[in-house]
């Protein structure tokens, strides 16, 4: 299964989103960037391949993703419409007794899991607050099995980074005010969920920031039911 992977600061804002709209959304980068000029079109499409004699003919199957108005350039996306996926945090777990009583509190609280050897354990979560003698495990290496939140695809689109709308700034978790005062360069972008998405952007560090306005894939999803 393949999974999301947030700097905890943003998993907040992502869980916030689901809890108030029902629905979350991320932007991931397209790798490598479209030449700007390249006009992109998104959906189902037929694939132009190349013979052992250098000639082009379209394939008896269709590709899901980005891709040129000439098909000679693809950008597939990593995550597709229905697909279920965790998402990673900090992590750790006590191993049970299968006669322990913790095991019957942990079944109601929600924090029981096998591991993969059948072994009964009780988790931990680094963003819940507790304050426990034991190492967190870092979200990298967290397996499928220790995850507690899954999420359903439910859109996926291509599109310029500063093309995103106020909705979509909610959605990707920035609230409706600010924590701190317009800089002189965010007056134009008039409101405060746009401005609280432009900052959470740059503060990643991404190889291309909001001034560079790059492609992105846009990924809704909402919690599993």
């Amino acid at each position: 299964m393949k999974l999301f992977l947030f700097r905890k600061d943003v998993l907040e804002l992502k869980l916030k989103a689901l809890e108030k709209y029902g629905e979350a959304q991320t932007r991931r980068l397209v790798m490598p960037q479209p030449h700007i000029e390249e006009h992109l079109e998104y959906g189902n499409f037929t694939p132009a391949l190349i013979d052992k004699d250098g000639n082009q003919y379209p394939a008896d199957y269709e590709i899901f993703g980005a891709y040129t108005s000439d098909g000679e350039y693809v950008w597939k996306p990593r995550y597709h419409f229905g697909q279920t996926v965790y998402i990673k945090e900090a992590y750790t777990y006590v191993t049970l007794a299968e006669k322990d009583p913790w095991k019957d509190r942990a079944i109601a609280d929600g924090s029981f899991r096998r591991m993969p050897n059948g072994e009964p354990v009780t988790m931990g979560y680094k963003m819940d607050g507790y304050e426990i003698p034991a190492s967190w495990s870092s979200p990298l290496f967290m397996p499928e099995w220790a995850a507690r939140h899954f999420v359903v695809i439910t859109g996926v689109g291509i599109g310029r980074l500063q093309d995103i709308t106020i909705g979509d700034c909610l959605r990707e978790g920035c609230p409706d005010y600010l924590f701190s005062e317009y800089e002189e360069s965010e007056i134009e972008l008039s409101y405060p969920p746009k401005i609280n998405f432009v900052r959470l952007w740059n503060s990643l560090k991404p190889t291309y920031t909001w001034e560079d306005n790059p492609y992105v894939f846009v990924y809704k999803f909402k919690l599993k039911g």
